[in-house]
């Protein structure tokens, strides 16, 4: 499933969790008769609003990154976090614009329990999509096209992992050798290993991954091999792959990587997004705000310039 598409089934899910949410809280504020109200508030505004809130909220701190790259417990702890975060900030919002006549206690409970409720639903989202997706990718279906880069003992340890657990959604179409000869003396002569071909070697990475519309590269190499990976890194440079390289290669390219885990196996991934999503709208709108003080600031030593000329 590419990350488009995937992004669209959870943002699917994620109007349907926090609707649902919502609704479980309108009903208890104003349905229940547990707190009195003479006019009934509106529900359909409201509802867009928050609901467009929480998405824009969720997108900003980085819950719409793709499954593959994090754990369920990970995906899970910052659930927890970003709705709690929200739900204060959506607190004052309400509190701000709120003229009814229910007390401060009632409204705070309310407000906690639609933090937990809304918690759950969007938990239990996205463990149901986890879920679905795993079964789809055990049966073939939305699995990604997948190069090794290696021929080695690594390298056949990677594809070993890789065609043992098919959940982890990558399809092996082929090796690409490092070099023509490889640091494994009994398969030199071989051009497949376990059904798998060798596409090409290291000169052809950019047009194998082209051809065969790559979208992961997979790094295994033994030391010896170390010195082709800038050449590795520089020909996937131009095309749009993601990339996980085996973990003894961390000391090349320390403080570029973010370690996860393959069923035991460790990788890698390489060029990862080091800032989150609200990072770089925060640096962003600094690098805005700082050029217009520039601009600002100088506008006058400019205009006299131009009239001494």
């Amino acid at each position: 499933m590419s990350h488009r598409r995937e992004n669209t089934v959870t943002l699917l899910i994620d109007v349907f969790t926090i609707n649902l949410a919502y609704l479980a809280y309108y009903y208890f504020r104003v349905r229940s008769g547990w707190i009195p109200y003479s006019i009934e508030p509106e529900l359909l505004l409201p509802l867009a609003f928050v609901c467009l809130y929480w998405l824009l909220w969720f997108g900003i701190f980085g819950l719409y990154r793709s499954w593959y790259e994090q754990s369920r417990i990970d995906e899970i702890l910052n659930i927890v976090k970003v709705t709690m975060l929200g739900s204060l900030v959506l607190f004052f919002l309400i509190f701000l614009d709120d003229t009814s006549s229910e007390s401060m206690s009632h409204f705070r409970l309310l407000i906690l329990g639609y933090w937990i409720v809304l918690m759950v639903l969007v938990i239990t989202g996205r463990i149901v999509r986890r879920f679905v997706q795993r079964r789809l990718l055990l049966a073939g279906v939305g699995l990604r096209n997948t190069i090794i880069v290696g021929w080695s003992d690594k390298a056949f340890e990677l594809c070993d992992m890789v065609l043992k657990y098919p959940a982890l959604g990558y399809k092996v179409i082929g090796f690409v050798r490092v070099e023509a000869k490889s640091t494994v003396a009994h398969h030199n002569k071989k051009n497949h290993y376990k059904d798998v071909p060798v596409l090409g070697s290291l000169k052809d990475l950019t047009e194998v991954i082209k051809k065969h519309s790559i979208s992961e590269v997979l790094i295994g190499l033994d030391p010896s091999e170390r010195k082709q990976l800038t050449d590795i890194l520089r020909k996937c440079d131009s095309v749009d792959v993601g990339m996980k390289i085996m973990p003894d290669l961390y000391d090349i390219v320390s403080g570029q990587a973010r370690i996860s885990s393959l069923y035991g196996l460790p990788l890698m991934d390489v060029r990862p997004q080091l800032m989150k999503p609200w990072e770089e709208i925060a640096k962003r709108a600094l690098d805005v705000l700082l050029s217009l003080i520039v601009l600002v600031a100088g506008l006058p030593i400019w205009v006299l310039v131009s009239c001494l000329r």
